[in-house]
């Protein structure tokens, strides 16, 4: 008993007896009196002092240099052991290097030895020595839903103390799955790591979750007050399940092959097997390709959810043992139907094992393996809750790859590469995703015109998130800056440049979930021009310069308009320069002038100061400048530098009427860019105009401009003069034919008489010509067709065999394989054919056209009679072959026989075409032309036999040309056509089916010397008097493009132009050929030749060559 008297403060100690609930009874007599018991310890055989306990720190441990047989424990000197340690306490090591195996003592003294060291004496000390009471629940350690099997980071386990649960059951199932992801499971398929099959090309079926989780449980209680103990051991198992069924639907789906990716590799030899009568043959190969699946789709999709916690435990009250059992069905049942729209792109890499059939490689069929990555975007809508809600799925965007087993066909023809394949098994693995659901993220305001450089204050906040944003501006510092921000506000600073940015806030908790505010900053006026000057350029203009704006409202300055004073005169510019031009101002005038600035907003500056003071000078007298020009010479068909006159009004207003061309030679001269006539030239102000000189002949021309104004000198004049001589070449005779093999190698006959003509040559596009050694037993044969060139060194030329006096006696040939350098001289031709024209396919193939002496006439009929003869030869000219080319106008009877023939051509040795002209006079007087027409004959075997083709009866002639044969079955010429009975016209004659119908399309021409097409559209005409025509359109229409060079001479008037033979291998280059006739009278003519070349199609033309062989 204690005895407490009043106002006095008692301590004591006393050894009370507990209960057997481990409670004491204390017992107060008296009032006002205040009682604090404390329990300072316990007894049972030995004190224990609640608190005591104390686990050795890392210092303590450390300090451990002997842990002795008789449970002493000896510190190293300097270790601080007491305090803490004090006698009776309990001492707790867990492992360590100093304790393996860690201990748990009494302390029963403390021994500080003379070296520093101290022993601690201990006794094994009980747990309830340690411990008043105790809980010890055993499970495996938390560790994050980490997964094990299919998905593993490797099971932990431990053991920890927990407070006791609230409920019975130490073990409670998970509240809302049987699966807890705080602890280790089993899983071979989740929602990010399903497993997919394919049903079709329109369905799928996915086990979405297969997770199975078993957790052992060890639970005990000890209370040493009361001496009672309770445990419990208990096994649970969760298992979810859960399928997909989807069916989809493409919207829109591109899929290619990525180009040049689509290789296959033989695996070994062919393979034969028999099928019944067949052999089918088979290769093993490997098939490498790459695709790119791109598709926007709709689907279905039903799932069934199965979700089961099960647990049975043993447990022990402390007076008996009771097992139990627990289930829990957390999910059994398939859910309500979800649509969903899905976006995909997919990449995938197929490696595919198949055959081919026949070692076709444009067919394969293959099983298919395919390493892929996706990205998808998703939005689902669901029946439930009602009604249906739609939204982003959550993930709603993914970055996955995967594996996939399937077959492929592989296609590769000649329009077709398609590489097919279909999925039948696919493993994905997600490699990123969005967080969850996107986030519904809002700005305020969404939109906000802020002027430059001015402040919007923003405000942004996230649903059913309470982590924030993050605020940007797309574009860097160029677009705005923020200041002051936080997780829901910030404040936008514009930027000085005009136009529309953007203000970016990212949900925190899903940066993919993010929203924009539009803002409009506007354009002001640009600030003035500064430093405006204007400088005299002449007596009535002035240049004005000026700097830019210091500012230009934000906006690009896109011009400026600078304005006179007096007279308001505006000159605008562009914003590239700072220079204006004023021209026309009033002589002896002060002028200022101001500048105004106008941006790419439309705004116009305030005008600038005005510019210091300039005086005009005053007016001087009426001027022209200059009052003569000298052209030079120039070359025939050019056009010399256009020069300019200028004329200057003096103190009145100059009123000028015309500007004319006169003098000698004014079709010489043109002028152009006039200015001057019919206008008013203010005092002191100027007009001008161009003179140009385009020489038409080769001559010395003159020409004079005449100014008609109300000056008191009017007229005024400017002497013209230029000149375009042409050299004379030696040696150069009239032209008889040319052959262009390209732009630059050709070659053309000197006619002439017949102990003159040559063979010359170009290499330069016909700058310079050579004349080219021939054979000097024979000459040259002066005709208008008479060249065949295979290519630049094979060619045939006609010559003959001269008499004493160079007269014709006997044709033949003459070859080349060196282009002329060398000649061979080849066999006479037959029947003393007065050849025509000739064609070669090859160096051996080859057919020559001309005259033959027809049958005598009667005595009365005053001419000859003639026929046409075609000879071919296959041995290169050494031996000929007639053949024969049926005429049926010549088979009228009483006919006298008259024969002209055109030409042969062939497009290659099969296929040739010959034109001619047959006129048959009668046998009996007065011997009239009683048939007349043109015929054309075409062979198909080389010549062996020809038709003839039928042409109008109204065709009375073929021109004496070459033809123009473009393919087998096309040819063009010239024909003369019978209209009516008194008039006569030439027309173009055209075949497209090698002669079976042929049509006509009127020449501009009636007198049309020469034709060349190029192609089957496109010509070129040249008129008997010069002329140059073109067509696009088969001779439909035709358009004058130029005119040939005319000549003089100082021996007399040129009295007529023979334009022979034109040619051209592109449309572009052409060439002209023939003779001029000129001399003082009829009596006294001489002849000269021509090489006239254009190189834009006929609209200009260079003399290359001319001479009359002196």
């Amino acid at each position: 008993m204690i005895v407490f008297a009043a106002g006095r403060t008692v301590s004591r100690t006393v050894l009370a007896h507990l209960a057997s609930d481990g409670s004491a009874v204390v017992k107060v007599s008296g009032s006002a009196a205040n009682v604090t018991v404390d329990l300072l310890a316990y007894y049972s055989g030995d004190l224990i002092v609640p608190g005591s306990t104390k686990v050795l720190s890392p210092a303590l441990l450390a300090g451990i240099t002997t842990m002795g047989a008789d449970l002493s424990i000896t510190f190293a000197p300097g270790t601080q052991v007491s305090p803490p340690i004090q006698l009776n306490d309990v001492i707790n090591a867990g492992i360590s290097p100093t304790t393996p195996k860690g201990f748990l003592r009494r302390v029963l003294s403390i021994t500080t030895l003379p070296s520093g060291a101290v022993v601690v004496g201990t006794r094994v000390a009980l747990l309830s020595e340690a411990l008043t009471a105790f809980t010890v629940d055993w499970v495996a350690a938390p560790i994050g839903g980490s997964r094990f099997g299919a998905y593993s980071n490797g099971p932990r386990s431990t053991v920890t103390t927990s407070a006791p649960t609230a409920s019975g059951n130490p073990f409670p199932p998970p509240p809302l799955t049987s699966i807890d992801p705080n602890y280790p499971l089993l899983a071979l398929a989740t929602p990010n790591h399903p497993i997919t099959a394919s049903i079709g090309s329109a369905a799928e079926v996915s086990l979405t979750d297969i997770e199975v989780q078993v957790l052992p449980h060890v639970h005990l209680e000890y209370n040493f007050f009361t001496n009672t103990a309770k445990a419990a051991f208990a096994f649970s198992e969760g298992l979810r399940f859960a399928v997909d069924f989807t069916i989809t639907k493409d919207l829109t789906a591109v899929n290619f092959l990525v180009p040049g990716t689509d290789k296959t590799i033989p695996l070994g030899v062919e393979i034969p097997i028999p099928i019944g009568p067949i052999v089918v043959v088979i290769t093993p190969v490997i098939v490498l390709a790459v695709t790119v699946d791109a598709s926007i789709s709709v689907g279905l999709s039903i799932t069934y959810h199965f979700d089961k916690f099960t647990q049975v435990t043993e447990s022990y009250d402390g007076k008996q043992f009771h097992t139990s059992q627990l289930a829990q069905v957390y999910a059994d049942g398939i859910t309500p139907p979800e649509a969903s729209a899905n976006a995909d792109l997919k990449v995938a890499a197929h490696t595919s094992p198949g055959i081919e059939f026949y070692d076709l490689p444009f067919f394969s069929a293959l099983v298919d393996i395919s390493l892929y990555a996706k990205v998808s975007a998703s939005v689902t809508c669901s029946a439930i809750p009602t009604p249906p809600t739609c939204g982003p799925a959550a993930p709603w965007w993914t970055v996955s790859a995967g594996i996939c087993l399937g077959v492929a066909m592989n296609l590769d023809l000649f329009l077709i590469q398609k590489f097919f394949s279909q999925d039948f098994l696919c493993v994905d693995i997600v490699i990123a995703h969005a967080p969850g659901l996107r986030l519904d993220v809002q700005i305020v305001p969404t939109s906000a015109t802020v002027p430059r450089f001015q402040v919007q204050h923003f405000h942004a906040a996230v649903t059913n998130s309470p982590g924030g944003v993050t605020w940007s501006v797309p574009g860097g510092s160029a677009s705005g800056t923020l200041s002051n921000t936080n997780l829901s506000d910030a404040d936008y600073t514009a930027p000085g440049r005009a136009g529309q940015y953007k203000v970016k806030v990212a949900a925190n908790a899903d940066p993919t979930s993010f929203s924009t505010a539009t803002v409009t900053v506007l354009a002001v006026a640009p600030s003035p021009p500064t430093g405006v000057l204007a400088g005299l350029t002449g007596p009535t203009s002035v240049n004005v310069t000026w700097n830019p704006p210091a500012d230009d409202g934000g906006a690009a300055v896109t011009g400026y308009q600078v304005t006179s004073s007096p007279g308001g005169i505006v000159v605008g510019v562009g914003a590239t320069t700072q220079v204006a031009s004023f021209t026309g101002l009033t002589p002896g005038t002060l002028y200022t002038f101001t500048v105004t600035a106008t941006n790419s907003a439309g705004l116009t500056s305030a005008p600038s100061p005005p510019s210091p003071p300039i005086q005009m000078p005053p007016a001087g007298p009426m001027s022209i400048v200059p009052t003569a020009i000298n052209f030079g010479t120039v070359a025939l068909g050019q056009s010399a530098s256009p020069q300019t006159v200028l004329v200057t009004a003096d103190g009145n207003p100059l009123v000028i009427s015309t500007v004319t061309l006169g003098g000698t030679n004014p079709g010489e001269f043109a002028i152009q860019s006039d200015s001057c006539s019919g206008q008013t030239v203010p005092p002191g102000n100027t007009c001008s105009f161009n003179v140009l000189y385009i020489p038409t002949v080769q001559i010395a021309a003159s020409g004079i401009v005449t100014i008609n104004d109300s000056d008191s000198t009017s007229p005024q004049a400017v002497a013209l003069t230029g000149s375009s001589p042409v050299q004379a070449t030696s040696g150069l005779f009239p032209v008889g034919d040319i052959q262009m093999i390209d732009s630059q190698v050709g070659y053309v006959v000197n006619a002439g008489s017949f102990n003159r003509a040559s063979v010359m040559k170009t290499t330069d596009g016909g700058k310079t010509w050579i004349r080219l050694p021939t054979p000097t037993n024979v000459v040259i044969y002066a005709h208008d067709i008479n060249i065949r060139f295979l290519d630049a060194d094979h060619g045939f030329v006609f010559a003959c065999m001269p008499s004493s006096t160079g007269a014709c006696i006997t044709p033949l040939l003459i070859s080349t394989s060196d282009g002329g350098q060398t000649w061979k001289q080849l066999s006479n031709i037959p029947d003393h054919l007065g050849v025509k024209s000739m064609w070669f396919t090859d160096s051996l193939h080859g057919w020559i056209t001309g005259g033959l002496a027809g049958p005598t006439p009667p005595p009365d009929y005053f001419g000859s009679s003639s026929l046409t003869g075609l000879y071919a030869t296959t041995d290169g000219g050494l031996t000929w072959t007639k053949e024969t080319l049926p005429d049926p106008i010549l088979a009228t009877p009483d006919c006298i026989p008259s024969s002209f023939n055109t030409g042969v051509k062939f497009v290659d040795s099969l296929h040739g075409w010959v034109a001619g002209t047959s006129i048959c006079n009668s046998t009996i007087a007065p011997h009239g032309v009683i048939a007349q027409g043109g015929l054309v004959w075409t062979t198909s075997d080389g010549g062996a036999t020809w038709t003839v083709n039928a042409l109008p009866s109204n065709v009375i002639t073929l021109s004496n040309r070459e033809l123009d044969v473009l393919s087998a079955t096309q040819m063009r010429t010239l024909a003369v056509l019978q209209d009516t009975p008194f008039e006569r016209h030439i027309y173009l004659m055209s075949t497209e089916d090698g002669g079976g119908t042929f049509s006509f399309n009127l020449s501009p021409q009636f007198g049309a010397a020469d034709l060349v097409f190029t192609d089957p559209t496109h010509g070129i005409m040249v008129g008997n008097d010069g002329s140059v025509w073109r067509t696009a359109d088969e001779g439909a229409t035709w358009s004058e493009v130029g005119t040939l060079p005319k000549f003089l001479s100082s021996a007399g008037k040129v009295q007529s132009y023979t334009y022979t033979r034109m040619t051209s291998t592109d449309g572009t280059n052409v060439w002209v050929v023939g003779t001029v006739v000129f001399g003082p009278n009829n009596l006294s003519l001489q002849t000269a030749g021509f090489i006239e070349h254009s190189a834009d199609g006929g609209a200009t033309w260079t003399v290359q060559l001319l001479g009359n062989g002196t």
